[in-house]
């Protein structure tokens, strides 16, 4: 089985893995590429310190990035999550030893990409249905729109799998028709073409 790379939640923010995208909401965060890579290896190692030493490490591994290079990077990224250096809510520095991820964090992965080799029971697909829907409430309580795009998609395959393929339709492009940008992205190019099998 292989997993679909995950979104990390933080309320109000979210970092999506696959598009290093940060949202607030329905907002999208501007935040350069390499931003993001130290956001995201932050999130990888929740309350855990992490060395100045290890991030340019594990992020640019053979190459000289210095230092202050980093600590601009920790700076945007401060800026962009409206977060302060004496008061954090979310990076804390230790001054000699690193930075550390603080905040309240989920880490939400998407359904699996390979089939399942065995017919799930129907006690199975009821509780997937079930964790489908609970986890399009979350997303459209938090108004999340990429994550309730997500939790559609996989209730929708789910449905398409029972027969239920007008529900699965109209459900998903509900969702689909909210997006007015963004086509070119891996959750949207997947859901026009659950749409279209779904014709």
């Amino acid at each position: 089985m292989v997993s679909v790379p995950a979104i990390f939640v933080f309320p109000p923010f979210q970092l999506d893995v696959t598009t290093r995208i940060l949202w607030k909401g329905q907002q999208r965060c501007q935040l350069r590429s390499q931003v993001a890579a130290v956001l995201h290896y932050l999130l990888e190692h929740p309350s855990q310190v992490v060395s100045k030493e290890e991030l340019l490490a594990s992020l640019w591994p053979g190459q000289r990035v210095s230092p202050g290079v980093l600590k601009t990077y920790i700076w945007e990224l401060r800026r962009a999550l409206r977060d302060q250096q004496q008061k954090p809510r979310f990076i804390e520095t230790l001054p000699r030893r690193g930075y550390r991820f603080i905040g309240a964090v989920r880490r939400l992965r998407s359904e699996v990409s390979k089939p399942q080799p065995l017919t799930p029971s129907p006690q199975a697909e009821a509780e997937a249905e079930a964790c489908f829907q609970k986890a399009l409430e979350i997303a459209q309580r938090q108004n999340a729109k990429s994550l309730e795009l997500r939790a559609t998609m996989s209730l929708a395959r789910l449905w398409q799998r029972q027969g239920k393929r007008a529900a699965a339709r109209k459900t998903l492009a509900e969702i689909y028709h909210w997006f007015s940008e963004g086509f070119d992205t891996g959750d949207l190019k997947e859901a026009s073409t659950v749409l279209a099998k779904l014709a």
